[in-house]
């Protein structure tokens, strides 16, 4: 009995030595270090570089994230808060640059740069096991879970905001072909036009303010072109759009900034005539 009692008490301490070891291994243990120092909540500045694709410039301002290049436009604060979080990601397994083959780990060139507030992130590969890539931080090379690579190595309007009224406008005025709608001291009011009798002014001009897309891409610009659809902000300026139907796809374009709004059919339907898709009103 005494001779079982030892060799548990060894399977015990063989247990905790192996365990103890893996602390000390690169990116082992349960609490592997993270990949930057970074947080996410408070950097001001973002530039994105992939292969083949226009550099992207976005920085944060008092009224959300905006884009400076290729093209000055708001940017949307969800995707871009998707790449922040790659900088608060933990590393599962970290190794000195001369180990590694960076070549054929897509790090020489990378095939995503970062630079977030002017510290580098280099984006390589993904590992063959698992949804793992290879980041290089400094002279170190990590293994971390990230996901965001479709969105970085995309067309730079994926980084466009979905929201025809802009974050941050209070919109004050909505005119389409159906309808003509104007913000008041005591909220939304009925200028011209009819609405359905289950619609209220109200519940339409704050369908505009909080409308978003499905996507927004890049279409051909128009200078001086004109749309159906005209709305307007409270502090002045505004935006001119032209609804559409192509290849079944129901969008809201705007030509002057080369920018289509793919919406839901509903939601299309709704915001230009009041109506649902579909309903005999």
């Amino acid at each position: 009995m005494a001779r079982r009692w030892w060799l548990i008490l060894l399977l015990f301490a063989l247990v905790g030595t192996l365990a103890g070891l893996a602390l000390f291994e690169p990116g082992g243990g349960d609490q592997p270090g993270r990949l930057t120092t970074l947080q996410a909540d408070a950097v001001g500045e973002l530039h994105i570089q992939s292969r083949n694709r226009e550099p992207l410039r976005l920085q944060r301002t008092e009224s959300g994230w905006a884009m400076h290049a290729p093209h000055a436009l708001h940017a949307s604060a969800f995707h871009v808060d998707q790449v922040l979080a790659l900088l608060e990601r933990r590393s599962e397994a970290s190794y000195a640059q001369e180990e590694l083959d960076r070549q054929a780990l897509e790090l020489d060139p990378p095939r995503v740069r970062l630079s977030v507030d002017g510290q580098e992130l280099l984006l390589g590969t993904s590992h063959p096991m698992g949804n793992r890539r290879y980041v290089q931080v400094g002279e170190r090379i990590h293994l971390v879970q990230e996901g965001v690579m479709p969105l970085l190595e995309g067309p730079w309007w994926n980084f466009i905001d979905r929201h025809p009224v802009f974050p941050g406008e209070r919109l004050a005025q909505v005119k389409t072909p159906y309808y003509r709608l104007r913000r008041g001291p005591t909220g939304w009011t009925l200028d011209d036009g009819l609405l359905p009798p289950s619609v209220s002014p109200e519940e339409l001009g704050q369908a505009w303010q909080q409308a978003s897309a499905l996507v927004v891409r890049e279409v051909r610009r128009e200078r001086g072109a004109e749309g159906a659809i005209r709305l307007d902000w409270a502090d002045g300026g505004g935006r001119t759009l032209r609804p559409e139907q192509v290849d079944g796809e129901y969008r809201f374009v705007d030509p002057e900034r080369g920018l289509a709004y793919a919406l839901n059919q509903q939601v299309y339907a709704f915001l230009l005539r009041g109506a649902m898709a579909g309903s005999g009103d």
